[in-house]
């Protein structure tokens, strides 16, 4: 009896300086919140995260060290929410930003290398058009896109910062 007394209470004085070393172990970090107006969608962003934001006209970009209620740390600068136009997030949209870089690379290359293939077959028309109608689709596909290869989120207009402590 007087041992199974002693073993509950060994993993009873365990247990608890295991839950007293994690909460101790936990500090409270704050998050940074974009959200949208009206809207549920939230873009969030924590410590040691790159951040691209736009203040007075130029584009910045560093990694945030630090988050308070009223500002943020980006690299050892301090940056108050109301100076940030806007925050870009070169991440968000890969497709439109591999694309627009890749289809004209593939437009052109297939222009050239069947461009280069009627001069070795000796061809008289070297440009046909069913051979650069689909390279030239492919350059204006790519040259659309180009535009909307980055998010971006404006803050005056319909997104805000928040702050939440974790």
């Amino acid at each position: 009896m007087l041992l199974k007394t002693t073993i509950i209470s060994l993993f009873t004085v365990f247990l608890a300086m295991y839950s007293c070393y994690s909460q101790d172990s936990l500090r409270s970090e704050n998050v940074l919140i974009l959200r949208k107006r009206k809207s549920i969608k939230r873009v969030y962003y924590i410590n040691k995260y790159p951040i691209v934001y736009q203040n007075n006209d130029t584009t910045q970009m560093g990694v945030i060290n630090g988050i308070e209620f009223d500002s943020i740390l980006i690299d050892s600068t301090w940056v108050k929410y109301n100076s940030i136009i806007s925050v870009i997030d070169p991440y968000k949209r890969q497709f439109l930003k591999n694309g627009s870089r890749l289809f004209p690379i593939a437009g052109i290359t297939f222009a050239v290398i069947t461009t280069f293939n009627s001069i070795i077959n000796r061809d008289k028309p070297i440009f046909y058009r069913e051979h650069l109608t689909p390279s030239a689709g492919l350059v204006i596909l790519g040259a659309i896109m180009w535009p909307f290869k980055t998010k971006k989120y404006r803050i005056a207009k319909k997104w805000e910062f928040m702050v939440m402590r974790t």
